[in-house]
């Protein structure tokens, strides 16, 4: 019985350490409105972040992190505060980064894919959720995931957009508090 409990008791240790280490520090307030905003100061401060502005704006880049189980590379825009995201396509980090924003809270709310234009909160207004969770993955399953598409994803705890952008070549999301 203590073997189980000590076992159990590793194993929640274990979970709230990866769950802990799920995101650098810098992105919780970009998904959670429980955590303040990074200043500019704080952004100068760290050690993964360096100005990169070519003008008066305030911008700062990031070497590459692992975001989402993928390596991407950030930017801050500190007057939009604003925060983007882009990493190389691969199918892995297609479908790693949007399980990330679903583990995060965010819903999609807009598809643009093709030629269609796709309001998901809109459709709700009309349909049952069921038929617009059909539609989706109706829409979705027509195109392959290296064609060009922009997904917004809503947190509506948070408020939180999150806009994802992709082609065969990278996949880029920006995320904005509202």
């Amino acid at each position: 019985m203590f073997l189980r409990q000590l076992s159990i008791l590793g194993l929640l240790i274990a979970s709230f350490s990866s769950y802990a280490t799920l995101h650098p520090n810098w992105f919780y307030p970009f998904i959670s409105d429980n955590f303040a905003p990074w200043s500019e100061r704080e952004f100068s401060q760290s050690q993964v972040w360096f100005e990169c502005s070519e003008s008066e704006q305030v911008l700062y880049c990031s070497d590459e992190v692992s975001l989402y189980s993928a390596k991407v590379f950030g930017q801050w825009d500190g007057e939009e505060n604003t925060l983007s995201i882009e990493g190389a396509f691969s199918l892995n980090a297609f479908n790693q980064m949007q399980l990330g924003l679903r583990a995060d809270g965010f819903q999609l709310i807009e598809i643009d894919l093709g030629t269609e234009n796709y309001k998901v909160t809109e459709q709700l207004t009309r349909k049952s959720a069921e038929q617009v969770d059909k539609e989706v993955l109706s829409l979705i399953g027509r195109y392959s995931a290296i064609y060009p598409r922009t997904l917004v994803w809503l947190n509506p705890e948070s408020n939180a957009l999150a806009t994802w952008q992709s082609d065969n070549k990278t996949i880029q999301i920006t995320f904005q508090n509202k």
